[in-house]
């Protein structure tokens, strides 16, 4: 890969300052944030990193919880106060979606509780003085658990029995936010657009092809797909036509495994005590 010293994108939102990435249990994996940051410092070896990826399994930004789930799920409006507080971060990244319809069918309410928390995520953010970055949830996907997903006139769901055609729930989710640049976001980045059409193509020749064993986290190359469709989002070529490709060569590139501990050691001194 071409390395470069500057991009105008890069530098206003993630170099030389405090980045803080929220979301739910695919960003408390954290695989896709280090990927993130090995291609940007792979691509731009003055950028200064400092990235700290706080995100909390099973949490919402729409308030909701499936129906007798003890204990509720965590909401991000009751800890984002601290986050930001402690954090002081210049720019904010989130991506949540996943949870946030519960697993159902779409309804009105739900679509609306998605949104009050979302704008009340940037509404935050900036009375913080930081800039906010909306990165679209990952897509579900039923193909590999076929045997536990539910006919949209099964009343109930969960994330053990979820509604079949959940991923339209995620695609309204994904269409909404990319509406909200450049107002509410100063950045939004498709992932479920990009991520679905790449599972498409390639179904047309490998059917069972998933990116999510179990629907809805994804894998390790899931991931990297996230983190190249982040790094696009801004401008900047990176990898060639066979992604697949590009994965075999960042695992065996020691800057990935070196990103990586620098990353899991910057999440366990960083955190923040929660109240």
């Amino acid at each position: 890969m071409e390395r470069s010293t500057y991009n105008e994108s890069v530098d206003r939102f993630l170099s030389h300052q405090r980045v803080l990435w929220l979301g739910d249990s695919i960003t408390q994996n954290g695989a896709y944030v280090s990927y993130i940051e090995y291609l940007l410092t792979l691509l731009f070896p003055d950028a200064e990193l400092d990235f700290i990826s706080l995100g909390v399994n099973g949490e919402t930004v729409s308030g909701l919880s499936e129906s007798g789930l003890l204990p509720s799920r965590p909401w991000l409006a009751e800890r984002l106060p601290t986050a930001l507080r402690d954090v002081k971060p210049q720019t904010v990244v989130a991506c949540y979606g996943m949870n946030d319809g519960i697993f159902h069918p779409q309804s009105a309410d739900r679509m609306a509780a998605f949104r009050r928390g979302i704008l009340h995520l940037s509404v935050s953010v900036h009375e913080a003085k930081a800039k906010l970055i909306l990165i679209t949830p990952p897509p579900f996907d039923p193909v590999p658990i076929r045997s536990v997903v539910r006919k949209g006139d099964a009343g109930e769901f969960s994330y053990k029995a979820p509604f079949e055609a959940y991923d339209d729930v995620l695609t309204d989710y994904g269409a909404w936010e990319v509406s909200l640049f450049p107002d509410d976001a100063e950045f939004v980045v498709d992932v479920h657009s990009m991520l679905a059409s790449y599972i498409a193509r390639v179904r047309t020749c490998q059917p069972d092809f998933c990116l999510a064993a179990d629907g809805i986290h994804p894998s390790l190359f899931g991931h990297f797909l996230m983190a190249q469709a982040f790094v696009r989002a801004f401008g900047i070529a990176v990898g060639g036509d066979d992604p697949t490709q590009d994965n075999d060569g960042l695992t065996i590139d020691p800057l990935t495994r070196k990103v990586r501990r620098s990353s899991a050691i910057n999440r366990a001194e960083k955190t923040p005590p929660f109240e």
